[in-house]
């Protein structure tokens, strides 16, 4: 069985470690601090039951994630999952041991308003969102050789 995801989360009600888990957000991410709760996603390397090094670890983090975003728009809250943030500060305020790794760092809560945003992050909010095509995403029997 493979290790689930973990979390460490902060309550906006814990002012103070809210704060601190909010100071290792990237200046882009500034405006998360506003949410309800911040959390690391963390990913265990290794096996509990071995300690055998686990390569699907961050696999297993994702989908643990992934998980938590379904669960959350089924309850009318969003989770916006970020890469910008300190790595080293989150280890050091979370006190985040060996054999863990912090993936991303997210934000929990009902969406805000986009007023509330800087000129730049606002139009990348009201952007329509736009994806890749299959033809990138999905190969046959070579890669690069779309099939869809």
């Amino acid at each position: 069985m493979n290790n689930p995801g973990l979390s460490l989360i902060a309550l906006r009600t814990d002012t103070a470690w809210h704060e601190t888990l909010g100071s290792c957000l990237a200046a882009g991410n500034a405006w998360a601090k506003k949410a309800p709760v911040l959390g690391f996603a963390v990913a265990k390397a290794a096996f509990s039951q071995n300690n055998h090094p686990n390569r699907v670890a961050v696999y297993d983090t994702g989908a643990a994630m992934m998980s938590l975003t379904i669960q959350a728009i089924e309850m009318d809250s969003h989770v916006h999952q970020m890469a910008g943030f300190d790595l080293n500060l989150a280890r050091q305020v979370a006190g985040i041991p060996e054999g863990f790794d912090p993936v991303a760092m997210f934000a929990l809560g009902h969406l805000g308003d986009p007023d509330s945003l800087n000129p730049d992050q606002k139009a990348r909010e009201l952007a329509p969102r736009t994806r890749k095509p299959r033809s990138e995403l999905v190969f046959g029997s070579q890669w690069s050789h779309a099939v869809l």
